[in-house]
């Protein structure tokens, strides 16, 4: 009897720790995303597509012999 209450005392224990980290975590992620976010905003900056369409430092290749450089 004593071995079945401390055996699902465990799995009692085991559950509220799942759900407290999966609040926990979900909060520190949607804070995180937020303040990024924000100051993104702030300084009109774009994570994922690249506005500026500045000229590239690098050259366009030239084939070669079946080899491509980049001179």
């Amino acid at each position: 009897m004593i071995f079945s209450l401390s055996q699902s005392m465990k799995k009692i224990k085991q559950k509220m720790a799942l759900i407290a980290n999966f609040i926990l975590l979900s909060l520190v992620y949607f804070v995180g995303i937020g303040f990024t976010s924000i100051a993104a905003r702030i300084f009109s900056k774009s994570f994922l597509f690249n506005r500026n369409k500045k000229q590239s430092n690098f050259s366009v290749f030239k084939k070669t012999d079946g080899l491509e450089r980049m001179f």
